[in-house]
């Protein structure tokens, strides 16, 4: 969107910004650490999260960022490893209205890359969307201006081959669903339309 004005912070390298700090919108975006780790930039951010959610700041979460997200309501007890690890190209169903997804077809496709999700929902939040293997590939609050999901709408076709491979590496490559079938089911319009309603959303 024109005009945008985009910051980049990096929270494992204590790079999170003042709570004073005011933002429009908020992205949590993906990441290679646990959903349940304990180190000292995990805490720091939770307690970020915590207070611009209570500030009414819209937040979406995207992988790592939908299940932090669902710490910070629930707690880790709300969070699990997957018992089905989803990679590649994931059919999902969404289940529930919502301004995340409004606009957009009640199935698509998108990019996963994850072995751990929520397992349960928080008091406070409702379910969006799901898939085959995930049950809670989408969220959002009841009472907040708050949207977790799991997949990753932001990934391309370039992005999933690059996830194949180093899946190959470690010769977990028979994991990633719907490879051959990657120019067929990729929709770029998928991640911008969500996104673009995220950035339009405007509080009741």
């Amino acid at each position: 969107m024109p005009g945008l004005e985009i910051h980049v912070r990096r929270a494992p390298e204590e790079d999170l910004p003042s709570h004073s700090i005011n933002f429009d919108r908020i992205f949590i975006t993906g990441s290679r650490t646990s959903c349940v780790e304990e180190s000292t930039w995990v805490t720091a951010l939770l307690d970020y999260l915590r207070i611009k959610i209570e500030m009414m700041t819209p937040v979406l979460g995207v992988c790592f960022g939908h299940q932090i997200i669902s710490r910070v309501f629930g707690g880790k007890t709300t969070l699990r490893e997957s018992q089905v690890p989803e990679y590649g190209w994931t059919k999902v169903e969404v289940l529930a209205e919502s301004s995340l997804f409004k606009g957009m077809p009640k199935t698509f496709y998108s990019l996963s890359s994850h072995s751990e999700e929520v397992d349960s929902l928080a008091q406070g939040l409702r379910l969006l969307a799901k898939s085959k293997d995930c049950s809670i590939q989408a969220f959002e609050s009841d009472d907040h201006p708050v949207f977790g999901i799991q997949f990753h709408p932001e990934k391309d076709l370039a992005s999933a081959e690059s996830t194949y491979l180093s899946l190959k590496k470690s010769k977990k490559h028979h994991l990633f669903q719907n490879r051959n079938k990657s120019k067929k089911v990729y929709d770029p319009k998928t991640g911008e339309k969500l996104f673009l309603n995220f950035l339009n959303y405007e509080k009741p």
